[in-house]
């Protein structure tokens, strides 16, 4: 991730975050990757960004915003909406 977040409502986003996720059955030899690029705007949309409260600074929480994705993940062009969010004493941490 690289840059400098934007305000987001009651939140910071930080718009220079790449997200790329891999995963493997090894029993059917299948493996597959998707890549994510960086959202624009605000709020930000279509493609991935890091998210954090403004004030409390945790949880943080990696959004994906009808990003599109590179890589063999599907057969057919689309997008991925989804929140994940760190929580527990591991997440008690801020980018800024």
């Amino acid at each position: 991730m690289t840059g400098s977040s934007t305000a987001n409502g009651t939140e910071s986003a930080w718009l220079g975050t790449k997200f790329s996720f891999a995963w493997s059955l090894p029993e059917v030899g299948e493996s597959w990757l998707a890549n994510f690029t960086g959202a624009t705007g605000s709020p930000p949309a279509k493609g991935v960004f890091v998210q954090q409260p403004t004030t409390a600074k945790a949880p943080v929480s990696i959004n994906l915003a009808n990003a599109a994705y590179a890589g063999n993940f599907l057969s057919v062009p689309g997008t991925v909406s989804a929140k994940f969010t760190l929580t527990g004493e591991a997440a008690a941490w801020s980018f800024g």
